[in-house]
């Protein structure tokens, strides 16, 4: 089997027309997607697209637009345009993808705002970082199990997931998900140490806003009837974002590197 990389990160720092990125986190980010259109191997580069970038005060009226940036919209063999199913909570989530590739590099970014989505929905990639938890919870969930449900639908098979930050940490329970519906009998242990062997993760930095604390309530909230549908024990996967700091809530960060 060929081998190949899945980066996923929340900021790509790409150029100045499509500034969806903050700092440091997207440059970065976008130096591994730079370096990757001349590897040997492929590398798959995960994201999100926010229409409205970086709300900064001095871009707090850019828009997207596709054809500056060099992006299109991932179609399928009957150029019908794709969509990702993110399957939480109990109402329909659709995301769309746009693609820009180089070299060996191949950049996918996820966009919410279409049609059959609720306006809420639309919102969740209007710009990076959102105003609340609850935006922020949602875009993390559309980008991680997005993420792994696109490798899947395109026929992917990432050798190693690289996770860049805590913002990233829901891929591990898309792939958690994926192996559970492989092997339904698999003890939880016994899928961890699986994911393990697939996945690194690197910190950019030590501030507790590189990931989300989010308290059982929220957690249940938004992950409840996908645990459920997976066959695992909300409790279970809760105690995996167990930290020292907020000891009641599911740290992101912590369940990126325990």
């Amino acid at each position: 089997m060929e081998k190949s990389v899945c980066y996923v990160c929340f900021e790509y720092a790409l150029s100045d027309n499509l500034p969806i990125y903050a700092g440091g986190l997207g440059v970065l980010a976008a130096d591994y997607y730079f370096a990757a259109a001349t590897s040997q191997i492929p590398y798959y580069f995960t994201g999100l697209l926010y229409h409205h970038g970086f709300e900064t005060n001095d871009r707090s009226d850019w828009q997207f637009d596709s054809q500056s940036n060099e992006l299109t919209l991932l179609r399928d063999e009957n150029d019908e345009i794709v969509s990702v199913d993110i399957d939480i909570n109990t109402r329909p989530l659709l995301a769309q993808v746009w693609i820009k590739k180089e070299g060996n590099a191949t950049l996918f970014l996820f966009d919410t705002n279409l049609p059959g989505n609720s306006d809420q929905d639309k919102e969740i990639t209007a710009s990076l970082y959102g105003p609340s938890d609850q935006i922020k919870i949602l875009q993390q969930l559309v980008l991680g199990i997005g993420t792994v449900k696109l490798m899947r639908r395109l026929g992917l098979k990432p050798t190693i997931y690289h996770l860049n930050e805590g913002h990233t940490s829901f891929v591990l329970l898309a792939l958690l998900a994926q192996i559970k519906g492989s092997l339904p009998e698999i003890k939880l242990e016994d899928a961890l140490n699986q994911v393990k062997n697939m996945t690194v993760a690197s910190k950019h930095t030590i501030l507790h806003a590189s990931g989300l604390f989010i308290d059982e309530k929220m957690f249940n909230q938004y992950l409840s009837q996908f645990l459920k549908r997976h066959n695992f024990i909300a409790n279970e996967i809760f105690k995996l974002g167990k930290n020292y700091t907020h000891v009641n809530k599911f740290s992101t960060n912590a369940f990126l590197i325990n």
